[in-house]
Formats: C-alpha cells, structure tokens, sequence
C-alpha cells in the first residue's frame, strides 16, 4: 500500500497509526513506516504521521518515530466531538 502513496500526486502523505492499525500492530507498523520513508521515492514528499491519543503506551514510541523521520505529527482525533448549538 505504501508504493502506492508513493506515486499518488498529492500535496501530503499522512500515515496513520492511530485508528488505521491494530493495538498489537503498532509497534510493526512503526516499523514499515520507517521502512517505507527511508526509500529515496519519498525524499522529496511531504509526509505527516498522526500519532496515538495523549495516554496512550504507544504515544511516545510514536513521538520518537515523527523525529527521527523529521516528520510532521498529526494530533489524533478526539473521542468526542463538542457540538455547541445557538439555536433560538
């Protein structure tokens, strides 16, 4: 799936290694992405990787893979999202 980001013309790449992978996959998926990452194709791409919830064991393996790629980290999303309505 990787290879085939790679060719995509987009403006940015974001890995997601939040909701996108298995609690008992992070670690492997850490490691294809720096896997993918270290190939020349992506020396010139844009790259975002969003990273586990504030908490969460796998947060600070994740921050450390976003340095030493010097890729951009992407936020997770929020549990639940605050609706504020003003209707009247």
């Amino acid at each position: 799936m990787h290879e085939k980001a790679a060719a995509l013309p987009a403006d940015e790449v974001v890995f997601d290694l939040e909701d996108a992978v298995a609690p008992g996959a992070k670690r492997e998926a850490r490691e294809a992405i720096a896997a993918t990452l270290a190939s020349p194709v992506w020396a010139r791409r844009t790259v975002a990787v969003r990273v586990n919830a504030p908490g969460s064991p796998e947060l600070d393996a994740d921050l450390v893979l976003v340095a030493a790629l010097h890729a951009a980290g992407v936020r997770p999303r929020r549990s639940r999202a605050r609706v504020s309505s003003s209707a009247g």
